[in-house]
């Protein structure tokens, strides 16, 4: 893992972007063959990634590969927060804060966790401002892996939910995240309800909160609004 984690920080090919958008939970269309134990090199992307699939860190299929568990997650997690990751690695260090200022629906805090994050992060990784938005989402909230299981593009409800975050006890804070790019926190929610994401908590006993997230390119603005199901 040492050995991968240099190749990450390096971002060979790319490496670390591939890692960040599998913590979202997006599968990584790439073609493996011709690799073995016995031969592990980490020159090239696909070296470094086959390693990474041998070694048990990615599931492979389909030629897909994917963050297969929770507790990989976590490490990967971890391994982003190292202080050599610079930039990246400031932004997940704002995780704790963040997960707190939404459980405590302190906006402000959070809009300004958001708009140091994207600040940072937007010469990281060249996206368009949405995927932008939705990776700068997963590195601010790394950290609540702990306590949640975090579902990117859900299937809930009549539509696929932006965030869901399903609390490990499940009394606890259960809420739904939904993005918008120049829009307005207001549609983001009623676009939860809407679509009825909302069903897929039904079973959490806990306090349930609706998000909505929005990013003005133009203004370089951040609006959050939290609405108390």
């Amino acid at each position: 893992m040492d050995d991968i984690v240099d190749c990450i920080q390096t971002n060979v090919d790319r490496i670390r972007d591939d890692i960040i958008r599998m913590l979202e939970g997006e599968k990584i269309r790439i073609k493996l063959s011709g690799f073995a134990t016995e031969r592990i090199e980490l020159n090239t992307r696909e070296q470094i990634i086959s390693a990474m699939v041998i070694l048990g860190f990615l599931s492979y299929y389909n030629n897909y590969i994917s963050i297969p568990n929770n507790e990989l997650k976590m490490k990967f997690a971890d391994s982003l927060a190292n202080k050599k990751f610079g930039k990246v690695a400031e932004i997940v260090k704002q995780s704790n804060e963040m997960l707190n200022a939404t459980l405590d629906k302190d906006t402000d805090t959070m809009e300004q966790i958001l708009r140091e994050a994207h600040s940072l992060y937007t010469p990281v990784l060249k996206y368009n401002d949405e995927n932008s938005l939705s990776c700068v989402i997963t590195l601010v909230y790394l950290t609540a892996l702990d306590d949640y299981r975090i579902m990117r593009e859900q299937k809930s409800g009549e539509g696929f939910a932006d965030f869901i975050f399903y609390p490990k006890k499940k009394n606890d804070i259960a809420f739904i995240i939904e993005l918008k790019v120049n829009d307005t926190p207001d549609n983001a929610i009623a676009q939860i309800k809407k679509r009825n994401y909302i069903q897929t908590l039904k079973d959490y006993t806990g306090e349930k909160l609706l998000i909505g997230i929005t990013y003005d390119s133009k203004d370089k603005k951040h609006e959050v609004k939290i609405e108390e199901l």
